[in-house]
């Protein structure tokens, strides 16, 4: 994944395709804040400006999975 430029603010939608994209690489079970937020070049303040915690995250992102996955089949 490409490093984020330092004067953008991430999204919500920035966050979870860089959750879906980890989720490829080492499955849902081994997501973990500090590392995406690694991958995101971005601090972990940023993923909780968007999400409460990791669950919040997750959840956020099986909705977001389920949508995406859907609207494109429909």
């Amino acid at each position: 994944m490409a490093k984020r430029a330092t004067n953008k603010r991430l999204s919500r939608a920035d966050w979870l395709e860089a959750a879906l994209a980890m989720v490829v690489d080492v499955g849902v079970e081994r997501i973990r804040v500090h590392q995406l937020a690694a991958r995101m070049n971005a601090t972990t303040g940023s993923l909780y400006w968007h999400f409460e915690d990791r669950d919040g995250l997750i959840r956020a992102l099986m909705d977001y999975w389920e949508k995406e996955s859907t609207d494109k089949v429909a």
